[in-house]
Protein backbone atom coordinates (compact mmCIF):
# COMPACT_ATOMS: atom_id res chain seq x y z
CA UNK A 1 0.00 0.00 0.00
CA UNK A 2 1.34 3.44 -0.93
CA UNK A 3 2.09 6.12 1.65
CA UNK A 4 -0.70 8.33 0.24
CA UNK A 5 -3.25 5.57 0.60
CA UNK A 6 -2.08 4.82 4.15
CA UNK A 7 -2.40 8.50 5.07
CA UNK A 8 -5.94 8.64 3.63
CA UNK A 9 -6.97 5.50 5.48
CA UNK A 10 -5.62 6.87 8.75
CA UNK A 11 -7.65 10.05 8.28
CA UNK A 12 -10.79 8.06 7.59
CA UNK A 13 -10.25 6.06 10.78
CA UNK A 14 -9.81 9.29 12.76
CA UNK A 15 -13.01 10.80 11.38
CA UNK A 16 -14.93 7.60 12.08
CA UNK A 17 -13.63 7.51 15.65
CA UNK A 18 -14.68 11.11 16.22
CA UNK A 19 -18.17 10.45 14.82
CA UNK A 20 -18.54 7.37 17.00
CA UNK A 21 -17.48 9.37 20.07
CA UNK A 22 -20.09 12.03 19.37
CA UNK A 23 -22.83 9.45 18.84
CA UNK A 24 -21.96 7.67 22.07
CA UNK A 25 -21.88 10.97 23.95
CA UNK A 26 -25.31 11.96 22.66
CA UNK A 27 -26.77 8.56 23.48
CA UNK A 28 -25.31 8.44 26.99
CA UNK A 29 -26.46 11.96 27.77
CA UNK A 30 -29.96 11.62 26.36
CA UNK A 31 -31.37 11.22 29.83
CA UNK A 32 -29.65 14.40 31.01
CA UNK A 33 -30.01 17.95 29.78
CA UNK A 34 -26.85 17.97 27.66
CA UNK A 35 -28.09 20.34 24.93
CA UNK A 36 -29.14 23.89 25.76
CA UNK A 37 -30.26 26.38 23.13
CA UNK A 38 -30.76 30.08 23.64
CA UNK A 39 -29.83 33.21 21.74
CA UNK A 40 -27.77 34.78 24.54
CA UNK A 41 -26.54 33.65 27.93
CA UNK A 42 -25.48 36.56 30.13
CA UNK A 43 -23.21 35.87 33.10
CA UNK A 44 -22.58 38.47 35.80
CA UNK A 45 -21.96 36.14 38.78
CA UNK A 46 -20.58 32.69 39.38
CA UNK A 47 -24.12 31.48 40.08
CA UNK A 48 -25.11 32.36 36.51
CA UNK A 49 -22.21 30.26 35.27
CA UNK A 50 -23.11 27.32 37.52
CA UNK A 51 -26.61 27.28 36.06
CA UNK A 52 -25.11 26.19 32.76
CA UNK A 53 -23.18 23.29 34.30
CA UNK A 54 -25.76 20.73 33.27
CA UNK A 55 -25.44 21.66 29.60
CA UNK A 56 -22.68 19.73 27.83
CA UNK A 57 -23.53 21.35 24.52
CA UNK A 58 -24.68 24.95 24.36
CA UNK A 59 -26.00 26.70 21.28
CA UNK A 60 -25.97 30.46 21.49
CA UNK A 61 -23.85 33.39 22.60
CA UNK A 62 -22.28 33.46 26.08
CA UNK A 63 -21.29 36.93 27.34
CA UNK A 64 -19.58 37.68 30.63
CA UNK A 65 -19.50 41.24 31.91
CA UNK A 66 -19.26 42.33 35.56
CA UNK A 67 -17.48 44.88 37.73
CA UNK A 68 -17.49 42.63 40.80
CA UNK A 69 -16.76 39.16 39.45
CA UNK A 70 -13.25 38.08 40.47
CA UNK A 71 -13.20 34.41 39.38
CA UNK A 72 -15.13 32.58 36.67
CA UNK A 73 -15.42 28.81 36.18
CA UNK A 74 -17.48 27.28 33.37
CA UNK A 75 -18.04 23.71 34.53
CA UNK A 76 -19.63 20.99 32.43
CA UNK A 77 -19.59 22.76 29.07
CA UNK A 78 -17.84 20.71 26.40
CA UNK A 79 -19.03 22.27 23.15
CA UNK A 80 -20.22 25.77 22.40
CA UNK A 81 -21.97 26.29 19.07
CA UNK A 82 -21.68 30.02 19.29
CA UNK A 83 -19.32 32.65 20.64
CA UNK A 84 -17.73 33.21 24.04
CA UNK A 85 -17.11 36.86 24.93
CA UNK A 86 -15.62 38.01 28.22
CA UNK A 87 -14.97 41.76 28.43
CA UNK A 88 -14.75 44.77 30.73
CA UNK A 89 -14.54 42.82 33.97
CA UNK A 90 -12.45 45.18 36.07
CA UNK A 91 -11.90 42.77 39.00
CA UNK A 92 -11.67 39.46 37.13
CA UNK A 93 -8.39 37.67 37.80
CA UNK A 94 -9.11 34.05 36.82
CA UNK A 95 -11.00 32.21 34.06
CA UNK A 96 -11.35 28.44 33.89
CA UNK A 97 -13.27 26.05 31.60
CA UNK A 98 -11.89 22.58 32.41
CA UNK A 99 -14.11 20.55 30.03
CA UNK A 100 -14.50 22.97 27.12
CA UNK A 101 -13.23 21.40 23.88
CA UNK A 102 -14.91 23.22 21.01
CA UNK A 103 -15.98 26.79 20.24
CA UNK A 104 -17.77 26.94 16.93
CA UNK A 105 -17.59 30.70 16.56
CA UNK A 106 -15.44 33.44 18.14
CA UNK A 107 -13.49 33.48 21.41
CA UNK A 108 -13.02 37.04 22.64
CA UNK A 109 -11.23 38.39 25.72
CA UNK A 110 -10.90 42.17 26.04
CA UNK A 111 -10.24 44.86 28.65
CA UNK A 112 -9.43 42.43 31.45
CA UNK A 113 -6.87 44.52 33.28
CA UNK A 114 -6.49 42.21 36.29
CA UNK A 115 -6.62 38.82 34.57
CA UNK A 116 -3.58 36.69 35.39
CA UNK A 117 -4.81 33.11 34.94
CA UNK A 118 -6.53 31.60 31.89
CA UNK A 119 -7.01 27.81 32.00
CA UNK A 120 -8.58 25.93 29.05
CA UNK A 121 -6.61 22.65 29.19
CA UNK A 122 -8.85 20.68 26.82
CA UNK A 123 -9.68 23.32 24.22
CA UNK A 124 -8.96 21.79 20.82
CA UNK A 125 -10.74 23.98 18.26
CA UNK A 126 -11.85 27.55 17.73
CA UNK A 127 -13.67 27.45 14.44
CA UNK A 128 -13.72 31.17 13.78
CA UNK A 129 -11.62 33.88 15.46
CA UNK A 130 -9.57 34.33 18.61
CA UNK A 131 -9.24 37.92 19.77
CA UNK A 132 -7.39 38.72 22.99
CA UNK A 133 -6.79 42.42 23.54
CA UNK A 134 -5.85 44.69 26.42
CA UNK A 135 -4.91 41.99 28.94
CA UNK A 136 -1.59 43.34 30.27
CA UNK A 137 -1.10 40.89 33.20
CA UNK A 138 -1.79 37.64 31.35
CA UNK A 139 1.58 35.99 30.67
CA UNK A 140 1.13 32.21 30.36
CA UNK A 141 -2.31 30.93 29.31
CA UNK A 142 -2.92 27.25 30.01
CA UNK A 143 -4.19 25.80 26.74
CA UNK A 144 -3.99 22.29 25.36
CA UNK A 145 -0.43 21.28 24.52
CA UNK A 146 -0.57 17.49 24.84
CA UNK A 147 -2.49 15.00 22.75
CA UNK A 148 -4.39 15.59 19.51
CA UNK A 149 -7.95 16.26 18.50
CA UNK A 150 -10.20 13.86 16.62
CA UNK A 151 -8.45 14.83 13.38
CA UNK A 152 -4.96 14.22 14.66
CA UNK A 153 -4.09 17.90 15.15
CA UNK A 154 -2.14 18.88 18.28
CA UNK A 155 -2.64 21.98 20.41
CA UNK A 156 -5.45 24.49 20.15
CA UNK A 157 -6.40 24.79 16.50
CA UNK A 158 -7.58 28.01 14.87
CA UNK A 159 -9.43 28.19 11.55
CA UNK A 160 -10.28 31.88 11.50
CA UNK A 161 -8.58 35.09 12.53
CA UNK A 162 -6.02 35.46 15.34
CA UNK A 163 -5.55 38.76 17.18
CA UNK A 164 -3.23 39.09 20.17
CA UNK A 165 -2.75 42.71 21.18
CA UNK A 166 -1.49 44.56 24.26
CA UNK A 167 -1.07 41.51 26.46
CA UNK A 168 1.71 40.18 28.68
CA UNK A 169 1.82 36.84 26.82
CA UNK A 170 5.31 35.40 26.38
CA UNK A 171 4.65 32.64 23.82
CA UNK A 172 2.04 31.47 21.32
CA UNK A 173 3.36 27.94 20.89
CA UNK A 174 0.06 26.43 22.00
CA UNK A 175 -1.72 27.56 18.81
CA UNK A 176 -1.99 25.32 15.75
CA UNK A 177 -3.76 25.71 12.44
CA UNK A 178 -5.61 22.46 11.92
CA UNK A 179 -5.73 20.01 9.03
CA UNK A 180 -5.78 22.75 6.42
CA UNK A 181 -2.75 24.58 7.88
CA UNK A 182 -4.42 27.88 7.13
CA UNK A 183 -5.81 30.83 9.03
CA UNK A 184 -7.45 34.16 8.30
CA UNK A 185 -5.89 37.41 9.45
CA UNK A 186 -3.07 37.24 12.00
CA UNK A 187 -2.34 40.38 14.04
CA UNK A 188 0.21 40.22 16.86
CA UNK A 189 0.93 43.73 18.16
CA UNK A 190 1.94 45.53 21.34
CA UNK A 191 2.93 42.47 23.37
CA UNK A 192 6.05 43.75 25.15
CA UNK A 193 7.03 40.39 26.67
CA UNK A 194 6.51 38.34 23.51
CA UNK A 195 9.90 37.42 22.04
CA UNK A 196 9.01 34.91 19.34
CA UNK A 197 6.08 33.77 17.20
CA UNK A 198 6.67 30.30 15.84
CA UNK A 199 3.87 29.24 13.51
CA UNK A 200 5.71 26.38 11.87
CA UNK A 201 2.57 24.66 10.58
CA UNK A 202 1.01 27.69 8.88
CA UNK A 203 0.94 27.42 5.07
CA UNK A 204 -1.77 29.87 3.96
CA UNK A 205 -3.00 33.08 5.55
CA UNK A 206 -4.76 36.32 4.79
CA UNK A 207 -3.14 39.41 6.31
CA UNK A 208 -0.11 38.94 8.58
CA UNK A 209 0.83 41.81 10.90
CA UNK A 210 3.58 41.79 13.53
CA UNK A 211 4.41 45.09 15.22
CA UNK A 212 5.69 46.67 18.42
CA UNK A 213 6.30 43.45 20.32
CA UNK A 214 9.17 42.44 22.61
CA UNK A 215 12.82 43.31 22.16
CA UNK A 216 14.68 41.18 19.59
CA UNK A 217 11.33 39.91 18.30
CA UNK A 218 11.38 36.92 15.92
CA UNK A 219 8.78 35.74 13.40
CA UNK A 220 9.11 32.15 12.21
CA UNK A 221 6.79 31.13 9.38
CA UNK A 222 8.98 28.60 7.53
CA UNK A 223 6.15 26.87 5.62
CA UNK A 224 4.11 29.92 4.67
CA UNK A 225 3.68 30.05 0.89
CA UNK A 226 0.69 32.32 0.26
CA UNK A 227 -0.71 35.36 2.02
CA UNK A 228 -2.72 38.43 1.17
CA UNK A 229 -0.40 40.85 2.89
CA UNK A 230 2.64 40.94 5.17
CA UNK A 231 3.58 43.71 7.59
CA UNK A 232 6.70 43.55 9.75
CA UNK A 233 7.54 46.28 12.27
CA UNK A 234 10.14 46.20 15.06
CA UNK A 235 11.26 42.71 14.01
CA UNK A 236 14.85 41.57 14.47
CA UNK A 237 14.75 38.15 12.81
CA UNK A 238 12.35 36.32 10.50
CA UNK A 239 11.95 33.14 8.49
CA UNK A 240 9.47 33.41 5.63
CA UNK A 241 11.67 31.59 3.15
CA UNK A 242 8.88 29.64 1.40
CA UNK A 243 6.65 32.62 0.58
CA UNK A 244 5.84 32.80 -3.14
CA UNK A 245 2.77 35.05 -3.46
CA UNK A 246 1.42 38.18 -1.79
CA UNK A 247 -1.88 39.35 -3.23
CA UNK A 248 -1.84 42.65 -1.30
CA UNK A 249 0.81 44.76 0.46
CA UNK A 250 4.35 44.12 1.66
CA UNK A 251 5.23 46.61 4.42
CA UNK A 252 8.57 46.77 6.27
CA UNK A 253 8.95 49.58 8.82
CA UNK A 254 11.37 50.29 11.68
CA UNK A 255 12.86 46.80 11.76
CA UNK A 256 16.34 45.90 13.02
CA UNK A 257 17.27 43.05 10.69
CA UNK A 258 20.12 43.64 8.23
CA UNK A 259 18.97 41.58 5.27
CA UNK A 260 15.52 41.14 3.77
CA UNK A 261 15.62 38.49 1.08
CA UNK A 262 12.79 36.32 -0.22
CA UNK A 263 14.15 34.09 -2.97
CA UNK A 264 10.78 32.52 -3.87
CA UNK A 265 8.50 35.57 -3.88
CA UNK A 266 7.44 36.27 -7.48
CA UNK A 267 4.22 38.28 -7.19
CA UNK A 268 3.02 41.22 -5.08
CA UNK A 269 -0.45 42.45 -5.94
CA UNK A 270 -0.39 45.60 -3.79
CA UNK A 271 2.08 48.13 -2.44
CA UNK A 272 5.71 47.62 -1.47
CA UNK A 273 6.64 50.02 1.36
CA UNK A 274 10.13 49.81 2.84
CA UNK A 275 10.70 52.62 5.30
CA UNK A 276 12.79 53.42 8.39
CA UNK A 277 14.80 50.17 8.53
CA UNK A 278 18.04 51.78 9.69
CA UNK A 279 20.15 48.60 9.84
CA UNK A 280 18.96 46.96 6.62
CA UNK A 281 21.75 46.93 4.01
CA UNK A 282 20.20 44.48 1.54
CA UNK A 283 16.72 44.31 0.03
CA UNK A 284 16.37 41.46 -2.42
CA UNK A 285 13.39 40.01 -4.26
CA UNK A 286 15.18 38.39 -7.21
CA UNK A 287 12.12 36.73 -8.79
CA UNK A 288 9.72 39.66 -8.46
CA UNK A 289 8.58 40.92 -11.88
CA UNK A 290 5.76 43.35 -11.10
CA UNK A 291 4.40 45.43 -8.22
CA UNK A 292 0.61 45.81 -8.34
CA UNK A 293 -1.35 44.68 -11.32
CA UNK A 294 -4.19 43.23 -9.26
CA UNK A 295 -7.10 44.97 -7.57
CA UNK A 296 -4.63 47.27 -5.77
CA UNK A 297 -2.67 50.15 -7.30
CA UNK A 298 0.78 48.87 -6.32
CA UNK A 299 2.89 51.80 -5.10
CA UNK A 300 6.64 51.34 -4.61
CA UNK A 301 8.19 53.33 -1.73
CA UNK A 302 11.80 53.14 -0.49
CA UNK A 303 12.61 55.76 2.18
CA UNK A 304 14.81 56.46 5.22
CA UNK A 305 16.81 53.24 5.14
CA UNK A 306 20.20 54.75 5.98
CA UNK A 307 22.27 51.57 5.48
CA UNK A 308 20.62 50.62 2.17
CA UNK A 309 22.80 51.86 -0.71
CA UNK A 310 21.66 49.61 -3.58
CA UNK A 311 18.58 47.99 -5.06
CA UNK A 312 20.43 45.36 -7.06
CA UNK A 313 18.24 42.58 -5.68
CA UNK A 314 15.36 43.53 -7.98
CA UNK A 315 16.86 42.19 -11.17
CA UNK A 316 13.60 41.01 -12.75
CA UNK A 317 11.32 43.84 -11.67
CA UNK A 318 9.90 45.26 -14.89
CA UNK A 319 6.88 47.36 -13.91
CA UNK A 320 5.26 49.23 -11.06
CA UNK A 321 1.52 49.67 -11.46
CA UNK A 322 1.22 52.67 -9.12
CA UNK A 323 3.51 55.47 -7.97
CA UNK A 324 7.23 55.10 -7.35
CA UNK A 325 9.00 57.11 -4.65
CA UNK A 326 12.66 56.39 -3.95
CA UNK A 327 14.71 58.34 -1.40
CA UNK A 328 17.74 57.74 0.76
CA UNK A 329 21.41 56.94 0.18
CA UNK A 330 21.12 54.74 -2.90
CA UNK A 331 24.64 55.60 -4.10
CA UNK A 332 25.34 52.24 -5.73
CA UNK A 333 21.95 51.71 -7.33
CA UNK A 334 22.29 51.95 -11.09
CA UNK A 335 18.68 52.14 -12.24
CA UNK A 336 19.62 53.49 -15.67
CA UNK A 337 20.38 50.01 -16.98
CA UNK A 338 16.78 48.96 -16.28
CA UNK A 339 14.83 51.41 -18.45
CA UNK A 340 11.44 49.83 -17.83
CA UNK A 341 11.96 48.77 -14.25
CA UNK A 342 10.18 51.69 -12.63
CA UNK A 343 7.62 52.42 -15.32
CA UNK A 344 4.30 53.60 -13.94
CA UNK A 345 0.70 53.12 -14.85
CA UNK A 346 -1.34 55.79 -16.56
CA UNK A 347 -2.49 57.26 -13.25
CA UNK A 348 0.78 56.86 -11.36
CA UNK A 349 3.69 59.19 -10.83
CA UNK A 350 7.39 58.64 -10.40
CA UNK A 351 9.48 60.50 -7.83
CA UNK A 352 13.12 59.60 -7.40
CA UNK A 353 14.89 61.77 -4.81
CA UNK A 354 17.53 59.21 -3.93
CA UNK A 355 21.24 59.78 -4.54
CA UNK A 356 22.22 57.49 -7.40
CA UNK A 357 25.38 56.66 -9.31
CA UNK A 358 24.87 57.40 -13.03
CA UNK A 359 27.41 55.68 -15.33
CA UNK A 360 28.29 56.87 -18.86
CA UNK A 361 25.42 56.63 -21.31
CA UNK A 362 27.34 54.45 -23.78
CA UNK A 363 30.20 52.00 -23.87
CA UNK A 364 30.88 48.90 -21.80
CA UNK A 365 31.05 49.20 -18.06
CA UNK A 366 34.61 49.28 -16.69
CA UNK A 367 35.26 47.50 -13.41
CA UNK A 368 36.31 49.68 -10.52
CA UNK A 369 39.68 47.91 -10.12
CA UNK A 370 40.49 48.51 -13.80
CA UNK A 371 39.66 52.20 -13.43
CA UNK A 372 42.11 52.49 -10.51
CA UNK A 373 44.92 50.86 -12.54
CA UNK A 374 44.29 53.18 -15.50
CA UNK A 375 44.44 56.26 -13.28
CA UNK A 376 47.74 55.16 -11.71
CA UNK A 377 49.32 54.45 -15.13
CA UNK A 378 48.23 57.87 -16.41
CA UNK A 379 49.76 59.63 -13.39
CA UNK A 380 53.10 57.80 -13.81
CA UNK A 381 53.18 58.55 -17.55
CA UNK A 382 52.52 62.24 -16.88
CA UNK A 383 55.35 62.41 -14.34
CA UNK A 384 57.80 60.74 -16.76
CA UNK A 385 56.84 63.08 -19.60
CA UNK A 386 57.32 66.10 -17.35
CA UNK A 387 60.79 64.91 -16.29
CA UNK A 388 61.91 64.30 -19.86
CA UNK A 389 60.67 67.71 -20.95
CA UNK A 390 62.50 69.51 -18.13
CA UNK A 391 65.77 67.70 -18.94
CA UNK A 392 65.53 68.58 -22.63
CA UNK A 393 64.83 72.24 -21.82
CA UNK A 394 67.84 72.44 -19.47
CA UNK A 395 70.22 70.98 -22.13
CA UNK A 396 68.93 73.34 -24.77
CA UNK A 397 69.44 76.29 -22.49
CA UNK A 398 73.04 75.28 -21.75
CA UNK A 399 73.82 74.91 -25.47
CA UNK A 400 72.58 78.42 -26.33
CA UNK A 401 74.55 80.16 -23.54
CA UNK A 402 77.61 82.30 -24.87
CA UNK A 403 80.45 83.06 -22.44
CA UNK A 404 80.74 86.70 -21.56
CA UNK A 405 83.68 88.60 -23.14
CA UNK A 406 86.16 90.08 -20.70
CA UNK A 407 86.09 93.90 -20.51
CA UNK A 408 88.48 95.67 -22.94
CA UNK A 409 90.87 98.17 -21.44
CA UNK A 410 91.31 101.52 -23.25
CA UNK A 411 95.04 101.21 -22.65
CA UNK A 412 95.03 98.05 -24.78
CA UNK A 413 93.34 100.01 -27.56
CA UNK A 414 96.05 102.64 -27.50
CA UNK A 415 94.12 105.32 -25.64
CA UNK A 416 96.17 106.93 -22.88
CA UNK A 417 94.84 107.59 -19.45
CA UNK A 418 95.26 111.28 -20.08
CA UNK A 419 92.89 110.95 -23.03
CA UNK A 420 90.16 109.18 -21.07
CA UNK A 421 87.36 111.57 -20.32
CA UNK A 422 83.71 111.86 -20.14
CA UNK A 423 83.10 111.38 -23.87
CA UNK A 424 81.46 108.48 -25.57
CA UNK A 425 83.43 105.21 -25.49
CA UNK A 426 86.32 106.82 -23.63
CA UNK A 427 87.24 109.35 -26.40
CA UNK A 428 88.32 112.84 -25.39
CA UNK A 429 85.46 115.24 -25.02
CA UNK A 430 84.83 117.18 -28.23
CA UNK A 431 85.34 120.95 -28.16
CA UNK A 432 84.87 123.04 -31.23
CA UNK A 433 87.74 125.42 -31.51
CA UNK A 434 88.32 125.95 -35.19
CA UNK A 435 86.49 126.43 -38.35
CA UNK A 436 84.38 123.77 -39.89
CA UNK A 437 86.54 121.10 -41.49
CA UNK A 438 89.64 121.85 -39.42
CA UNK A 439 91.17 119.16 -37.24
CA UNK A 440 91.16 120.26 -33.66
CA UNK A 441 94.64 120.84 -32.37
CA UNK A 442 95.97 118.13 -30.06
CA UNK A 443 93.61 115.49 -31.52
CA UNK A 444 95.54 112.30 -31.92
CA UNK A 445 94.43 109.99 -34.64
CA UNK A 446 93.89 106.40 -33.77
CA UNK A 447 96.17 103.68 -34.90
CA UNK A 448 95.33 101.77 -37.99
CA UNK A 449 94.30 98.16 -37.71
CA UNK A 450 97.68 97.14 -39.13
CA UNK A 451 99.66 98.86 -36.36
CA UNK A 452 97.20 98.12 -33.52
CA UNK A 453 98.44 95.87 -30.79
CA UNK A 454 96.98 92.42 -31.10
CA UNK A 455 94.83 91.33 -28.15
CA UNK A 456 95.62 87.85 -26.91
CA UNK A 457 92.66 85.46 -26.91
CA UNK A 458 90.98 84.88 -23.59
CA UNK A 459 91.23 81.49 -21.97
CA UNK A 460 88.61 79.06 -23.19
CA UNK A 461 85.47 78.67 -21.14
CA UNK A 462 85.47 75.74 -18.81
CA UNK A 463 82.63 73.75 -20.28
CA UNK A 464 82.48 70.02 -20.09
CA UNK A 465 82.98 67.77 -23.04
CA UNK A 466 83.75 68.41 -26.67
CA UNK A 467 80.79 70.76 -27.07
CA UNK A 468 82.08 72.99 -24.29
CA UNK A 469 85.57 73.21 -25.89
CA UNK A 470 84.20 74.07 -29.35
CA UNK A 471 81.88 76.70 -27.88
CA UNK A 472 84.79 78.29 -25.98
CA UNK A 473 87.08 78.59 -29.03
CA UNK A 474 84.21 79.83 -31.17
CA UNK A 475 83.50 82.67 -28.74
CA UNK A 476 87.24 83.59 -28.78
CA UNK A 477 88.10 83.62 -32.51
CA UNK A 478 84.82 84.54 -34.08
CA UNK A 479 83.96 87.92 -32.66
CA UNK A 480 81.79 90.73 -33.85
CA UNK A 481 83.50 94.13 -34.19
CA UNK A 482 83.16 96.26 -31.12
CA UNK A 483 81.94 99.80 -31.08
CA UNK A 484 85.57 101.00 -30.62
CA UNK A 485 86.50 99.44 -33.93
CA UNK A 486 83.49 100.93 -35.68
CA UNK A 487 84.42 104.40 -34.39
CA UNK A 488 88.04 104.04 -35.49
CA UNK A 489 87.08 103.01 -39.00
CA UNK A 490 84.59 105.81 -39.17
CA UNK A 491 87.33 108.38 -38.35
Amino acid sequence: MSSGASFGLAKCVQYAAFAATMIVGIASGSEAQDVCTQDTYTITTQSDADALGSCNNITGLITVQSDTLTSLTLNGIQRLDGSLTISSCAALTEISAPQLQWINDNFTLSSLLQLTNLSLPTLETVQMAISWTDIPLLTSPNLKTKGVDAYGNPGTNIYGDLTISDTGIETLDFFNFGSFSRVGDVSVTGNKDLKIVNMSSLVTSSLLEFADNGESFQVLLPKLTTAEGLSLQDVMQFDISSLTTLSATLRLEDNTFQVFELDQLNAIGGDVIVRGNQMMNKFSLPLLTEIGGGIYSGDFVIANNSALTALDGLGKLAAVDGSTNLSGNLYNSDISKYPNRYSCGTSGTSTDTAIHYHPPSSGPAIPKATKVVIIIVCIVAALLATGIGLRWWAKRRRRGRVPEEPPISLRELGVGEEEEGEGVDGLPPYRRMGKPGEVPPGYKARESPQTRTQIPPPPPARLRGIRGTVAGWRSTFIRLPSRHEETAHGV
